[in-house]
Parts: structure tokens; sequence; C-alpha cells
């Protein structure tokens, strides 16, 4: 649209005298379809029928400009912009019947009334048009692709962050016995509480100071013992 109407409306303005009262009408109307498109499509849930709309009325007017253009001046040359518009707004899947349509209805004015073209025109013209129909499905193709990868990333990602568990805040937790309160007011083991909240396991031992207040009589046999496998003063078992 930024492109266009200015355009449409420049050209118009320049070339009033030499226009035609349906030439004037067909291109106002191009022009408040356009701005249309603009004020009222961020309102609707899908554009998709405001595509096909689009399809249908710049699909025809195109045609008409093909039969007036007679291929010697540059009217015919916005017939290539209908596959990179419309496959983007409608997909492949739809974006290439309206795309066929048009270039057999294309294929039909040029063949039908071949003295009303150079034979160069009408070849050229329909392998330009079908060769920047590739391309435009190609590319659509590619960034539809992208997009999904682009989804399913995301996906995976929010996924993990949802699994991920964090523990943030002050944590009431006894002075005495390190038992931790919740938010139901209940007293929990700091392993449970961490497993809980955390998704951390764990597997239990002794420290080198607890083993010499818990058991003495094992504490130099086990220190001994640490020492030779190379766990030094601080070893643990």
């Amino acid at each position: 649209m930024a492109v266009t109407v200015p355009f449409t409306i420049f050209m118009d303005l320049t070339s009033l005298p030499l226009l035609s009262t349906f030439e004037i009408v067909i291109d106002s109307l191009a022009v408040v379809l356009l701005i249309g498109n603009a004020l009222f499509i961020r309102y609707l849930a899908s554009g998709t029928w405001f595509y096909r709309i689009d399809a249908l009325f710049f699909g025809a007017l195109l045609l008409y400009y093909l039969t007036e253009d007679k291929g010697y001046g540059t009217a015919a040359m916005w017939a290539f912009a209908y596959p990179l518009v419309f496959l983007l707004l409608l997909g492949n899947r739809e974006g290439v019947i309206w795309t066929g349509a048009f270039f057999a209805g294309a294929a039909c004015i040029l063949l039908l009334s071949p003295t009303a073209f150079p034979p160069h025109f009408r070849a050229g013209f329909l392998a330009t048009f079908f060769m920047v129909a590739v391309m435009a499905y190609a590319i659509e193709s590619l960034r539809g692709r992208f997009e999904r990868e682009s989804h399913a990333l995301i996906g995976q990602l929010e996924t993990a962050l949802s699994e991920v568990k964090t523990l943030k805040g002050l944590l009431p937790i006894c002075a005495h016995c390190k038992k931790i309160r919740d938010d139901t007011g209940y007293w929990n083991q700091i392993e449970s509480y961490l497993q809980e909240h955390a998704d951390a396991s764990f597997t239990h031992s002794v420290c080198p100071d607890c083993i010499q207040e818990l058991y003495p009589e094992f504490a130099d046999r086990l220190k001994r013992s640490s020492e030779k496998r190379g766990g030094g003063k601080n070893g643990q078992t």
C-alpha cells in the first residue's frame, strides 16, 4: 500500500487528461481497497477474505491492463508482482491456485489474440511470469519452514522454562534442626523441600567434622584411609 497508493495517485494526476472515466474509477477503487485493507485488517481475526477480494480485484485489473498495454508499455509489468504478493498473503496452497488462475487468464489473452501482441512479448511475458511464480513459491516455502521451526523452538524453550524451578525470597529455616517452613506452615526436612522446589536429588554422606563428633572410634581409621586414597585432610566418606 505504501508503494502502490502514492504511485497510482501520482500517475493518475499526471496523466489525467489521457485517462478515460473507466480507468479513473478503476484506479480509485484500487486505492480505496488498499487503504481499506490497512485500516480494517488489524481489527479482524483473519484477513483471508480481504486478501481473496484483493486477489480477485487486482487479478482482473492487471488482466485489463494487459489487454490495454499490448506489450508496448510498462503496465503489464505490474503482473509480475501478483505471485509475490498473494503467495505471501494467502500461503502456498491457496496462493498457487490464484496465481495459476491469473496465469491461465493471461495466457488466454495473449494466445487468443496473437496479432495484438508482439511474438517476443507473449513468450517473454509467460516465461518470466512462470519463473517469478516459482521463485515466489520457493521463498514462501522457506519462510514457512523457518516460521514453523521458530515456533517449535519457542515452544521447546517455553516448556523448558516452565519446568525450571527456582528458589527465591526468604526461606524460614529452623536455627536448630534446619527444617524449612513451607507456605502452608508445615516444617519440612531441607532435603524434601529442595527436592520439591528445585528438582534436586540427594545422596547422603558424613563430613569429617561430623565423623569426629558422632563416630570418634572410627575417625582416625577413616582419616588414614581417606588420605591413602588421596582425599587429603578434608576427604569425605
